[in-house]
């Protein structure tokens, strides 16, 4: 996924939390805050590995 679908989806799941706490469930929005966190975590993981990568690969 690109980081542009993966901040969306991120929003997506922030936004759906907030609405079921209104709701007065608080299971779902937990997870779901606890999901957009870990696709943060993998979107700052990823471009940190795409960037050494590409590092690595230019000539000298």
């Amino acid at each position: 996924m690109t980081q542009k679908a993966l901040k969306l989806f991120q929003l997506l799941l922030q936004v759906f939390a907030v609405y079921t706490i209104l709701d007065k469930q608080f299971l779902v929005p937990l997870l779901c805050l606890a999901t957009a966190y870990l696709i943060g975590k993998y979107a700052i993981d990823s471009t940190i590995t795409g960037i050494e990568e590409a590092v690595e690969a230019k000539p000298a």
